[in-house]
């Protein structure tokens, strides 16, 4: 996975830096079959500039699918978490989801439509 992290209001320290890599690469697991510059992490840390708390923007890019979250709170760590979670929920319920090809389905549908009214013979 590649990562790209950056700041606009705030100076990003290594720690925040690998902070941030280290939460995010938990979601490599849904990417194990990818070759590894396949998968582009985007990491945007800031500070809300009119309450005392962090925002973390992340999107991932995989399989020609973006997947995108954002979260604030008081510790950056806890918004990078939260953000990293929504991601997850959303890559689990894209895994999860039956076939989303109205066509096909419509088609299978129609099908065994038919051959329980006798019209149509599969053998």
């Amino acid at each position: 996975m590649q990562y790209q992290i950056s700041s606009d209001n705030i100076e990003l320290t290594k720690s925040m830096q690998n902070l941030a890599e280290d939460k995010v690469s938990k979601l490599k697991r849904f990417f194990a079959h990818l070759p590894q510059d396949e998968v582009t992490a985007r990491i945007v840390l800031n500070k809300d500039s009119q309450e005392d708390a962090f925002k973390a923007k992340i999107e991932l890019v995989a399989k020609g699918k973006s997947y995108f979250a954002q979260e604030k709170e008081f510790l950056l760590e806890t918004a990078i978490i939260r953000a990293v979670e929504e991601i997850e929920r959303q890559l689990e319920k894209d895994r999860d989801a039956p076939e989303r090809n109205w066509e096909k389905q419509r088609e299978l549908k129609s099908t065994q439509g038919l051959e329980e009214l006798g019209i149509l013979d599969t053998e």
